[in-house]
């Protein structure tokens, strides 16, 4: 019996949660996976109150303790209301889109912590490009993006704002082992079903590298049985990767994730966060 794929959504109130329950929806509908809505309440660090305290007398203090602590009950309560109210709306979202098996999950903590310890009982992971505090801010990714990207084992799907019926891949491929598994979850994977997948070289830039080398690896993990083209590129990766998307009308990006220690980006930058910032397509990632 085929194990049951299970899709792990994380949403907040940012305008690209309703997306992601669009492109969740297509996913589930195509592989009949369950899913699994996150919704996470970060801890808000909150200032030492004896610091606020400590050059009063002693009832004034137990006073200001009594409505410090009365503040932040009332702040909880209202961050969970909201929380319950966008995890029931996606979900309504969901249904109308035709996938009523859903599961809503409201966890309060780290969300990179949160996605280590819950990401073992899925097989994908969605989320939005830009969180609520950055959904409008065009030049920037989310606050916590990185973080939860380099925490996670699992492939991850990355949604952009507006949605699109993914029935085309472009996959930047250079041999590279993040390279080699994204293209092999792609292909022997039900969750995105069978696509046309156009494998973009990109480092050893050449069509003969892919046909003459790579092509026996590519046809034999190929169990989709997906219409495959290959193509080959000189020049700047990034630069040749955006223009083929654009190029190739494709509907998904997909890339090897982060190849370079969290100090090293430091110097030379991410390709990865460059990418996703760039692309106009949403990108699926594995390490």
């Amino acid at each position: 019996m085929e194990k049951t794929v299970t899709l792990i959504a994380f949403i907040d109130g940012s305008a690209h949660a309703l997306t992601l329950c669009e492109y969740a929806a297509l996913l589930a509908k195509r592989s009949g996976a369950t899913i699994k809505l996150y919704h996470v309440l970060e801890t808000p660090v909150e200032p030492d109150k004896s610091d606020l305290s400590g050059a009063i007398n002693l009832g004034a203090r137990t006073k200001l303790m009594d409505a410090l602590v009365s503040a932040g009950e009332k702040k909880s309560k209202v961050a969970l209301s909201k929380g319950r109210e966008i995890l029931e709306k996606s979900k309504e979202k969901l249904e109308q889109f035709g996938c009523p098996s859903v599961e809503l999950r409201l966890r309060t903590g780290d969300i990179a912590d949160s996605l280590k310890s819950k990401e073992a009982g899925g097989d994908i992971i969605l989320i939005g490009k830009r969180g609520e505090r950055t959904s409008e801010k065009k030049n920037r990714i989310g606050d916590n993006f990185e973080r939860i990207v380099r925490a996670s084992t699992k492939p991850i799907f990355v949604g952009n704002s507006v949605f699109t019926i993914i029935n085309h891949v472009l996959v930047a491929y250079d041999g590279s082992l993040p390279s080699r598994r994204v293209l092999e979850y792609l292909l022997g994977n039900s969750v995105f079903g069978k696509l046309k997948v156009s494998i973009l070289g990109v480092s050893k830039a050449s069509k003969d590298w892919l046909e003459q080398d790579q092509k026996p690896y590519i046809l034999q993990i190929n169990k989709n049985n997906c219409p495959i083209d290959f193509i080959g590129a000189n020049g700047d990766p990034k630069e040749q990767i955006i223009n083929h998307v654009k190029n190739t009308k494709c509907d998904m990006l997909a890339i090897g994730a982060y190849g370079h220690s969290k100090f090293r980006n430091l110097f030379i930058g991410s390709t990865t966060t460059t990418l996703i910032h760039a692309s106009p397509v949403p990108v699926l990632l594995s390490k």
